[in-house]
C-alpha cells in the first residue's frame, strides 16, 4: 500500500491522541463531581423507599391479623324471616303441648269412676 499524495489522508499523531484523552479525562472528572450529589441524594432516596416499604409490609401483616381475628369473632346472622318462623314454631309448639295436656286431662276425668 502506498500514498498517493493526491489522495486525502488523515494523519493522527500521538500528541493530538494525548491532548484529546486528556481533556476526555477532565470533562469525565467535571461529570463525576457534578453527579456525586445526585447520586447520593438517590441513595438515599433509595433508602428512604425501602424503609417505607418494610413499614408497609409490616402494617400489612398486623392488618391482616386483625382481619382475620375480627372475621373470626362475626358470626353469621340468620335473616328476619328465619328468626320469626322459629319464634312462631316454638310458641304453635307450646300452645300443642297445653291443648295435649288440657286433652289429657279431660280423657283422665272422663277415664276415672
Amino acid at each position: 500500500m502506498s500514498l498517493d499524495p493526491d489522495e486525502p489522508a488523515v494523519r493522527v499523531t500521538l500528541t493530538s491522541i494525548y491532548a484529546e484523552l486528556g481533556g476526555l479525562k477532565s470533562e469525565v472528572a467535571a461529570l463525576v463531581a457534578q453527579l456525586g450529589p445526585h447520586v447520593i441524594l438517590t441513595k438515599e432516596k433509595q433508602a428512604e423507599y425501602e424503609k417505607r416499604l418494610e413499614n408497609h409490609g409490616d402494617r400489612l401483616g398486623s392488618l391482616e391479623g386483625r382481619i382475620t381475628r375480627l372475621e373470626a369473632a362475626q358470626r353469621p346472622r340468620a335473616p328476619w324471616y328465619a328468626v320469626t318462623g322459629a319464634i312462631v314454631g316454638i310458641l304453635t309448639g307450646a300452645g300443642a303441648l297445653i291443648a295435649l295436656i288440657g286433652m289429657l286431662g279431660r280423657i283422665a276425668e272422663i277415664t276415672t269412676p
